[in-house]
């Protein structure tokens, strides 16, 4: 409760702006320049271009033994279900 108690009052003034003279012209300012653009474009495309073709392909990796033999053995236990149910039929 102290904390509220030292706190001092605020007083809301209102802001004193004084003469506001508006300029005699603002300059134009070019937000896009479409020529620029193309440059920046081409130049862009070209880079990305460049560096793919110096791209090395990573290396190749063979599936794992377990894996192929646990992939095997789950397909042979789905197809020994199904024939199963086929059967009793």
């Amino acid at each position: 409760m102290n904390s509220v108690v030292n706190n001092s009052a605020i007083n809301y003034q209102a802001a004193n702006l004084g003469v506001l003279t508006v300029p005699d012209g603002v300059g134009k300012v070019q937000l896009y320049s479409d020529i620029d653009a193309n440059k920046m474009y081409k130049a862009l495309t070209n880079d990305v271009y460049q560096k793919q073709s110096k791209v090395k392909p990573g290396k190749t990796y063979k599936t794992p033994t377990a894996v192929l033999f646990t992939g095997g053995a789950a397909a042979l236990a789905f197809l020994f279900a199904v024939c199963k149910k086929i059967i009793k039929k």
